[in-house]
């Protein structure tokens, strides 16, 4: 049927009027069972005045002489009215306040267009958090507050009314994935909506296992430990505290892991690492389950250092569990002890006075677990002096004495003092010095030999006792012209506890480059009856060796100076033969020349300035004739001397 117009809606309104006085006159007067009207029916049929979104309602005069094909109805009178014969019911795509207008022909008298507003309300997923906990628990909150209550079907035939906002826990009776359905409901609609949330299971509870426990800070209140661990993903885990040989265990911190199988680090501060607890994990979970499943148990371990002469003296408690398999010290992060597992000290000898070490204990135990110790530092004192020292004098190639202080074992010198005598006078200050060496720069006496000691104060500020005497070797030698040889005699050396032994050195004087060497056990003198020839000037020195501890002194340096010689032919014969060509000068140690042939007139026919460069016998470039000439020449050997000669060469064919 076609939408009326509105002058027919007139007409009919009119009748209606006319309609109801007649049949108003002839009715007795009774209460209006139906005051709103028309009502609105839920799909299922029940009265509802609240809609949800989605919803199919439909709409009924409840007028006793209402006719179905008479009563018409526009849904949403802000967008104006109209009236399709064909609509008895509507489904609301949006929420909101929805005025509804009634248009019905009763045949009775009066009014016959009635107005109803309802509500039309959203509807969307209630939303749900949760988590699975040990022994087939799961925890889990609603948090939508759209609707005015909530139910959850779990799955297993269970279906309870839930309060959102608040952490509800739900046990059931195995394992499996967990399916949990929300119900939102309305009090005053028909209408409700659902969302559902698996949760998978957690993994099969493992034990947590300690590897390593640390005092990072040693303090009564302010400690600070650090606790690695291998956890398992899903679960919780309750750090607990007992004193030792305790079972008096109370929680001191709770630890959440990720997914997965982890290694943690587990910080705890502000706690008493001043005393000995032990340390266990509990396995727990999001719901808080205590689940009486324990990792292994770590006791902290507290080191302490104190210092003595010269050392410092660790103690520490015996750690309390037979799984121990020894003790490892460490003196500034290096390794250098390991004791026994019965051991609680340790004294560190290798020390120097005045310095601090940082020491810290690990309790290596069974399974690879350690326990490790704070870490405590100490400064080093002493009480005793230092023991003497080892002094060795020994000649530079300047012949100054240069002095070489070693400390006694295990100590340190931190400045030494330096003492000399000559001959048999009293000792006189040298001065001190911040290194272990001293030069002596006085100038080289042959016949007043020196002799030195020394002290060195330590980091302490204690001074050692007076080191051995020192004299270090003096060598004297001389030079036989006449047989060609070098007579050496030196004095034995002072200061070495086994008798040293002595090494002959023969040098170039003027390279350094050393010639020759010869051991004469512990002789005291040497001839030198082979002399080198690669040089005119010779040096020599002593070599002193001790036997124990290996040290080694040099002896002060003689220089000698072997002749100078030269051999001058009287005759050469320049044929080319290749025996005597050249007039020549022939000699050891020959520096410089300067040689002139003169002619029986006195004139110069040849002259060279090369110690290896002779007369060829030639004037000019051609042959001289057979004959007697002059020669002169002026040479200086490598010591300075200066030797000149004159005399005749015969010219020969």
């Amino acid at each position: 049927m076609p939408v009326l117009p509105v002058s027919n809606l007139s007409k009919i309104f009119w009748l209606c009027i006319l309609l109801q006085l007649v049949i108003s006159k002839n009715v007795p007067a009774q209460t209006n069972p139906c005051p709103d009207k028309f009502k609105a029916y839920h799909a299922n049929g029940a009265e509802v005045n609240t809609f949800c979104v989605g919803e199919k309602i439909r709409f009924k005069s409840c007028s006793a002489n209402a006719q179905p094909d008479k009563e018409y109805y526009d849904t949403n009178k802000n967008d104006g009215l109209a009236f399709p014969d064909t609509v008895k019911s509507v489904t609301y795509s949006a929420p909101g306040t929805y005025t509804v207008t009634q248009l019905i022909n009763t045949g009775l008298p009066g009014n016959n267009q009635f107005e109803r507003t309802f509500t039309v309300l959203d509807t969307p997923p209630p939303t749900l958090t949760g988590f699975a906990c040990a022994f087939y628990k799961v925890n889990f909150r609603i948090t939508d507050t759209h609707y005015d209550y909530y139910r959850v079907n779990f799955g297993d035939g269970t279906e309870l009314r839930v309060l959102p906002g608040k952490d509800t826990t739900y046990q059931y009776q195995k394992a499996g994935l967990f399916q949990l359905t929300v119900k939102g409901i309305f009090r005053n609609a028909l209408c409700i909506t659902e969302n559902s949330l698996e949760i998978p299971p957690l993994n099969e509870m493992k034990i947590p296992h300690l590897t390593s426990i640390a005092i990072n800070n040693y303090s009564k209140e302010s400690g600070k430990l650090e606790i690695k661990a291998e956890l398992q993903g899903g679960y919780s885990y309750l750090l607990e505290q007992a004193p030792v040989n305790s079972n008096n265990f109370r929680e001191v911190k709770r630890i959440n892991s990720a997914l997965g199988d982890n290694s943690r680090t587990i910080i705890v501060d502000q706690i008493d690492t001043r005393t000995v607890y032990q340390y266990r994990l509990q396995v727990s979970d999001s719901c808080r389950t205590h689940t009486n499943v324990f990792s292994n148990i770590l006791t902290t371990q507290p080191l302490g250092v104190t210092t003595q002469n010269k050392t410092n003296q660790l103690t520490w408690p015996l750690y309390p569990s037979a799984a121990v398999r020894n003790y490892q010290i460490y003196r500034d992060a290096q390794l250098i002890k390991t004791l026994p597992a019965l051991i609680t000290s340790f004294v560190d000898e290798v020390v120097t006075c005045g310095q601090q070490y940082c020491y810290r204990l690990e309790v290596v135990l069974q399974n690879n677990q350690s326990s490790f110790s704070n870490d405590t530092c100490q400064k080093v004192i002493a009480t005793k002096p230092p023991k003497a020292g080892l002094l060795v004098a020994s000649y530079n190639l300047q012949n100054q004495v240069e002095l070489r202080l070693q400390p006694a074992a295990q100590e340190t010198a931190q400045d030494a003092n330096w003492q000399k005598k000559m001959n048999n006078r009293p000792f006189m200050n040298l001065g001190s010095t911040k290194q272990n060496t001293f030069l002596d720069e006085a100038k080289f006496k042959e016949n007043e030999p020196p002799c030195y000691q020394a002290t060195y104060t330590d980091p302490c500020g204690l001074i050692s006792a007076l080191s051995n005497q020192a004299c270090p070797t003096m060598l004297n030698g001389t030079f036989n012209s006449a047989e060609n040889r070098v007579n050496l005699r030196w004095s034995a050396y002072i200061g070495f506890t086994l008798v040293p032994q002595y090494t002959v050195e023969v040098s170039d004087e003027a390279t350094g480059q050393l010639l020759g060497s010869f051991a004469v056990g512990s002789n005291t003198t040497f001839i030198d009856s082979k002399l080198n020839t690669a040089s005119q000037i010779l040096a020599y020195r002593i070599k002193v060796t001790s036997a124990n501890p290996g040290e080694i002194s040099y002896s002060n340096k003689v220089v000698i100076a072997q002749n100078f010689s030269a051999f001058i032919p009287t005759a050469f014969s320049p044929n080319n033969d290749g025996l005597n060509d050249v007039f020549e000068l022939k000699g050891k140690f020959i520096q410089t020349l300067n040689l002139k042939i003169y002619n029986r007139w006195g004139q110069i026919i040849f002259e060279s300035k090369n110690p290896n460069e002779g007369w060829n016998g030639k004037i000019n470039g051609q042959d001289a004739p057979v004959g007697t000439y002059v020669y002169s020449f002026t040479a200086q050997d490598l010591n300075g001397n200066l030797i000149q000669r004159k005399g005749s060469v015969t010219l020969i064919k």
